[in-house]
């Protein structure tokens, strides 16, 4: 068994290792399959810490493998682009792109899934069976998702487990439900048609503003 002293100086070493990851990927945002200078970083930290990363036709984003033994196939997610939107917090980590940050907190998300890839790596032997980390790009398009399906990389999965990060939550503590938990993103268009008529006469008329803004 490993020392305690020696447990609490790695795990004190990951900390300040997943600390200066979310801060790196925070100064460099990429918005949605823009992500290459991510999905570089992820490449090279994960083969630090010697996790393999599967050959799947993905432009950006990835899906890396722990565990080798013949048993259920799980995997973690997590997403990876950022927002079009100006960073104005000042923070000595801020981004550096005009007009691009995770002003959603995907580089936190991105840095627990890979301190989870590599706690589950210094237990691999372990496991039962193997676990995928799933490094997911365009989640704010809504069809990041449809990329990293078609790529074949998830199709022996049995389970995927994700979770967002939630500021008002007190640290240390996580919220979850049965069912339907967060909204999902999506659009759509509404064409309203009025009939015009005098400003005297209204009741004459249909007000398409006034229908849509209903």
């Amino acid at each position: 068994m490993m020392p305690v002293k020696l447990q609490d100086e790695m795990m004190q070493a990951l900390e300040q290792h997943l600390i200066d990851v979310r801060r790196s990927l925070h100064r460099e945002p990429e918005l949605s399959y823009e992500e290459f200078k991510t999905t570089d970083k992820l490449r090279t930290w994960l083969a630090g810490a010697h996790i393999s990363v599967l050959d799947l036709p993905l432009p950006t984003g990835l899906i890396a493998q722990v565990g080798q033994n013949e048993g259920p196939v799980v995997a973690i997610r997590c997403d990876i682009d950022a927002l079009p939107v100006e960073e104005q917090t000042g923070l000595p980590f801020a981004s550096e792109i005009p007009g691009k940050m995770h002003a959603c907190g995907h580089d936190f998300h991105t840095a627990v899934i890979l301190g989870a890839a590599m706690l589950l790596k210094a237990r691999e032997a372990e496991l039962p069976g193997k676990v995928k980390i799933l490094f997911q790009p365009a989640e704010e398009t809504g069809h990041g998702a449809e990329s990293v399906l078609a790529s074949g990389g998830l199709g022996d999965v049995a389970a995927i487990f994700g979770l967002h990060n939630s500021p008002e939550l007190p640290t240390g503590s996580f919220g979850t439900r049965t069912g339907p938990l967060t909204a999902g993103v999506d659009r759509f268009e509404i064409s309203v048609e009025g009939i015009g008529a005098h400003a005297a006469t209204p009741e004459n008329g249909v007000d398409a503003i006034v229908t849509a803004a209903q």
